[in-house]
């Protein structure tokens, strides 16, 4: 199925079966706009794809034509539910894409949040339309009117949009500019209180109920230690810190819990920083449904994630490997496609399986060095 959209610069062709967008600019214009011609919007979108390249939450550059001006880009999906209903288990992508175009140095104005421009599909928030974004220090520059850069440059505060992103997110609704200033200075406290209710209050999210569930007590001893990838709030520590001799969180987001246990211990880190310097080996490594976050946030492919697990376990120790969601997730189950057989080179095939948290579907591993 095919369908035709256009606006002031451009008009865009969706390709629904190839899942494809192409997105062709007009050479000339009625009127004098101050974005300039068609193909200054082409120069700006351009530069900005291809800066973009290879972050999940943007459009994938396919093709381009400089003659015809056209762009040729990957499907991105619906626009994000104004629906009411808190997703905060997406937060952490509204903070990836904040600090990609942050370090991409991609502005745009911010007076009005762009929801137009967020999408989502396969659970993955997707921003998009970028003909009026300054891609800055570009070469291009000198192409653009300057009243144009010095209006982008003014009105451009990625905290104010980062904030209404996650009102967004946790509150499934865009607020109203004249809210925003009441919102704004709720905004943290209501992020940190969803986040929390989400990683705490949910009985398919709750450590106690996993623990029960997989029977990970059986894994323990008094003399064996434990190592939480992706540890969140830490709860698989707290629960677990009178079943092991020791238990170490590795979480790169979150503070450490304000009470830890004697035998507990909390390095802030992500996975490609914790194994760069890490000399330990632990009798039983957790690694709960946080692989693709890996992947997408360190940059690793699945040989070497595998690798790094690998080389955390002790001989003879145990790692326990939780899929993310696969029900309906095709992107999340070509993942684990490519991290299970990754695992069992390493590894060898696992000792049991079997049903993990209802919620997606999800599956669990255990393997033994």
């Amino acid at each position: 199925m095919i369908y035709n959209a256009g606006g002031k610069s451009s008009e865009v062709i969706i390709d629904l079966e190839n899942n494809t967008v192409v997105k062709k600019f007009k050479e000339e214009q009625k009127k004098k706009f101050v974005r300039g011609l068609g193909y200054h919007c082409y120069l700006r979108e351009l530069e900005c794809l291809k800066r973009l390249k290879g972050h999940k939450n943007f459009p994938q550059l396919i093709d381009y034509d400089d003659e015809e001006l056209t762009i040729t880009m990957d499907y991105c999906g619906t626009h994000f539910p104004t629906d009411g209903q808190s997703r905060p288990e997406l937060l952490q992508q509204v903070y990836d894409i904040v600090n990609t175009l942050e370090e991409k140095n991609i502005k745009f104005t911010t007076t009005q949040f762009p929801y137009q421009n967020i999408l989502i599909k396969d659970n993955i928030i997707k921003m998009i339309d970028f003909e009026l974004a300054l891609p800055d220090g570009s070469d291009n520059l000198k192409y653009f009117k300057n009243h144009l850069i010095e209006t982008i440059r003014e009105k451009y505060d990625i905290q104010k949009f980062e904030n209404e992103f996650k009102i967004l997110v946790v509150k499934g609704v865009v607020i109203d500019d004249h809210k925003y200033e009441r919102t704004l200075r709720e905004a943290n406290d209501m992020v940190k209180n969803e986040w929390n209710n989400y990683q705490k209050s949910n009985v398919g999210n709750s450590a106690k109920w996993r623990i029960n569930k997989l029977d990970l007590t059986q894994y323990g001893g008094s003399e064996k230690t434990l190592l939480d990838l992706g540890a969140n709030h830490g709860e698989f520590c707290v629960e677990l810190a009178n079943n092991f001799k020791t238990t170490t969180g590795v979480e790169p987001f979150v503070e450490p819990p304000k009470e830890m246990p004697s035998n507990m211990r909390w390095i802030k880190k992500g996975f490609k920083d914790f194994i760069s310097t890490n000399n330990e080996e632990f009798d039983v490594v957790f690694s709960f449904a946080m692989t693709i976050q890996v992947r997408d946030v360190d940059g690793l492919n699945e040989t070497q994630i595998a690798d790094g697990h690998y080389n955390l376990t002790k001989s003879g120790g145990i790692m326990i490997y939780e899929t993310q969601k696969l029900e309906g997730r095709e992107m999340n189950q070509r993942h684990v496609d490519l991290m299970l057989p990754a695992f069992r080179e390493k590894f060898g095939t696992e000792i049991k399986s079997g049903s993990a948290r209802e919620s997606g579907k999800r599956q669990y591993y255990v393997f033994k060095k």
